[in-house]
C-alpha cells in the first residue's frame, strides 16, 4: 500500500486525493476506524496507482518545460518559435517570440506581461465590435490572471478576460467574447441565455471546442495550476 497523508475532520465520508505531485491524501471522519480506511485503500488500489502515475508524468512534463521551454509558444492558435536574448523586454515580431534571460524559466514573468499586452490589443477591438453589433454596451474590459475561467462579466458591465485566452484560435476567442457579452442581458446559463448565444453565433459550440484541448495543454506544460484527482 502506498504511503499517504491522513487528514481527519468533521466530514461524513471517506475520500482520496492525488495531489499534482502524485502524493496520496486520505480524508476521513474523525472516528472512522483504521481498518475501514485500510479496506477502502485496498479497494481503490487500481485507481490510486493509475492517477499517481498520471500525476507524476504531468509533474515531470511541467518541470521539463519550465527548465527547457516548450517547443513553441502559442498565439491565436498558432505555435511560434522563440529564442532567448540577454537584454531588453519580451517581444513578438510577427514571426517569433524574443524572451529576456539566459533560461526559459527566467523569462516567464516578462512573457506573461507580453501576453497580457497582446490580449489587450486583440480583445479590446473585438469586444467593441461585438458590443456594437449586439447592442450591448460595456463599461470596459480587464485582462486578468484567471486560471479556471476564460472570461467573466460583472453586473456593472465590465468584461474580464484571462490573458491566456489570446493563446486560443481566433474563432474560440470570438466565442468567449460573445458568451460574456450575452451575460450582460442574461446573467446566468438559462435556456434564454443559450438562445442569445446561438442567435449571435450559431457556430459557438464548434468554435469554442479547441478551448478544452488548450486547457489540457496549459496544465500539461505548467501554464495553469495543476489539478488534483479525487475519489470518494
Amino acid at each position: 500500500m502506498p504511503a499517504y497523508t491522513l487528514i481527519r475532520s468533521r466530514r461524513k465520508t471517506l475520500s482520496l486525493q492525488i495531489t499534482p505531485q502524485g502524493e496520496l491524501v486520505v480524508r476521513a471522519p474523525l472516528r472512522l476506524s483504521q481498518r475501514i480506511i485500510q479496506s477502502f485503500l485496498e479497494e481503490k488500489a487500481g485507481w490510486i496507482a493509475q492517477h499517481q502515475q498520471a500525476a507524476r508524468q504531468r509533474a515531470a512534463s511541467r518541470a521539463q518545460v519550465r527548465r527547457e521551454g516548450p517547443a513553441g509558444l502559442p498565439l491565436l492558435g498558432i505555435d511560434y518559435p522563440w529564442e532567448l536574448k540577454p537584454d531588453g523586454p519580451a517581444a513578438f515580431d510577427g514571426e517569433r517570440f524574443l524572451l529576456p534571460g539566459r533560461e526559459f524559466a527566467e523569462s516567464l514573468p516578462a512573457l506573461e506581461a507580453l501576453y497580457r499586452a497582446l490580449a489587450r490589443q486583440t480583445l479590446r477591438p473585438l469586444t467593441a465590435q461585438w458590443s456594437q453589433r449586439l447592442g450591448l454596451p460595456i463599461q470596459g474590459i480587464r485582462i486578468t490572471g484567471a486560471r479556471t475561467r476564460w472570461g467573466s462579466c460583472s453586473p456593472k458591465g465590465w468584461i474580464n478576460y484571462s490573458w491566456r485566452l489570446v493563446l486560443a484560435p481566433p474563432q474560440a476567442v470570438e466565442g468567449v467574447v460573445v458568451h460574456e457579452l450575452c451575460h450582460l442581458r442574461e446573467a446566468n446559463h438559462s435556456p434564454r441565455f443559450w438562445a442569445l448565444v446561438r442567435e449571435a453565433l450559431p457556430t459557438y459550440w464548434e468554435d469554442t471546442r479547441p478551448l478544452s484541448a488548450l486547457s489540457q495543454r496549459l496544465a500539461r506544460e505548467g501554464w495553469d495550476r495543476a489539478e488534483s484527482a479525487t475519489s470518494e
